[in-house]
């Protein structure tokens, strides 16, 4: 795995969200579209891909779905539901991945949970210690080490409730 500072590539970054949220707005004029992941969080470290959170009513989240498939590259790594698909643009200097949720659903909730939690200056370091133990490794175990990190912070904000 290889791993950049977050605000090494903010500038371009915010671009890149900026012309797919605009995309994905020419597409599904409904949704709302936000910039999510690492580099939206100034001093996080990434692996140097932009990630939006596509939000839509749950009544048109079949449609949209169809719509970025026909736009976007599906992301085979990801498990999908009748609230959730994430697709991927893999073609510019900075892959871009797309996660479509419906609005108010456990997906969305969640993908916001670990957004605020990833911003908060301790729950950030450990995110970035993390990383570095990954630094020059495979990234399928650094993703597995990722899916329970964020699993850990969602369990612990569930038990806190």
């Amino acid at each position: 795995m290889r791993f950049i500072a977050s605000e090494s590539i903010a500038t371009e970054a915010n671009v890149i969200y900026e012309r797919h949220r605009d995309i994905v707005r020419s597409l599904i004029p409904t949704a709302r579209v936000e910039h999510i992941g690492a580099t939206a969080i100034p001093t996080a470290l990434t692996k140097g891909d932009v990630d939006l959170l596509v939000v839509v009513d749950p009544k048109v989240f079949a449609e949209a779905e169809a719509v970025l498939a026909q736009r976007y590259e599906r992301n085979e790594g990801s498990e999908r539901s009748a609230t959730f698909a994430a697709f991927i643009d893999p073609e510019g200097a900075i892959p871009v991945g797309l996660q479509l949720v419906a609005d108010g659903s456990p997906d969305e909730v969640a993908f916001r949970a670990a957004q605020t939690r990833l911003k908060e200056p301790s729950t950030l370091a450990r995110y970035n210690r993390l990383k570095e133990r990954f630094r020059g490794k495979s990234p399928d175990k650094y993703l597995e080490a990722k899916a329970s990190f964020i699993a850990e912070l969602l369990e612990t904000d569930a038990s806190q409730d």
